[in-house]
Parts: structure tokens; C-alpha cells; sequence
């Protein structure tokens, strides 16, 4: 899965990025083929395409640059 989207193996806040990243990309195009197997990822990799874990990022990450400005 790393591999297939570029990503180091250990670095699971990356790979959920480029997942669903991916995934918004596939939806505007309406690949149905391309859909399904992105939802059959998420099946089979649970703990790591948590959707939640991911918008728990995403706000970590717009926390981060608040506190800069």
C-alpha cells in the first residue's frame, strides 16, 4: 500500500494523506472500478484508512500553522 502511493512504510500519517487524497481524486472522475478498490482497501487496512484518525490530522495540522502565524 506504501508503495502503491509513494509513501515510506512506517509513516502512517502519510500514507493516510496520499489514501485519501487519492480517494477525493477518484470520486470527482467517477471511476467505479478505481472506488471500489479503494473502499476494499479500507476494508482490509482498518486500523491505518481510519477516516477518523485522518480529520484528527487534518486539524492537528491546521493547529500547527495557527500557532505559527
Amino acid at each position: 500500500l506504501a508503495d502503491m502511493l509513494g509513501s515510506a512504510a512506517g509513516n502512517s500519517n502519510n500514507i493516510r494523506s496520499k489514501f485519501y487524497e487519492l480517494k477525493n481524486l477518484v470520486s470527482l472522475g467517477e471511476d467505479k472500478n478505481m472506488s471500489e478498490f479503494l473502499n476494499f482497501l479500507e476494508v482490509k487496512f482498518p486500523d491505518l484508512l481510519n477516516e477518523s484518525e485522518f480529520l484528527k490530522q487534518g486539524m492537528a495540522s491546521n493547529r500547527k500553522i495557527s500557532n505559527i502565524k
